[in-house]
């Protein structure tokens, strides 16, 4: 509702505790939202990271890059957060789904 504050509070908990990925994965939101995606996409990465491990935090960076048709980046961000989610049935299906979408787009084949 009020973005603008919001990425306020997230930047100062981002001050306060620099390794608390939720913050810069709520500051990434809020970029968007404000239609800042370049600001958007630096606070994914710095989430990305942090937790590297997190296959959310490569979901926000793909969706991201999506939104900014950026489409052979989020592909490969895409593939390695799918990689990760790979015990997670639901959100490897977040994943797949999404990037059937992005290589529709790219016109090219996924891996066999």
């Amino acid at each position: 509702r009020h973005p603008n504050l919001a990425l306020e509070m997230y930047q100062r908990a981002i001050e306060a505790s620099p390794a608390y990925v939720p913050a810069y994965l709520g500051a990434g939101n809020c970029c968007f939202i404000l239609g800042r995606p370049k600001d958007g996409i630096h606070y994914y990465q710095a989430a990305v990271d942090l937790a590297p491990d997190h296959p959310m935090t490569w979901y926000n960076l793909g969706i991201g890059l999506v939104q900014m048709k950026r489409w052979v980046e989020a592909d490969r961000v895409l593939t390695k957060g799918a990689t990760l989610a790979r015990g997670n049935p639901k959100m490897r299906a977040m994943f797949d789904q999404v990037l059937q979408r992005v290589r529709n787009r790219m016109d090219v084949p996924g891996p066999s």
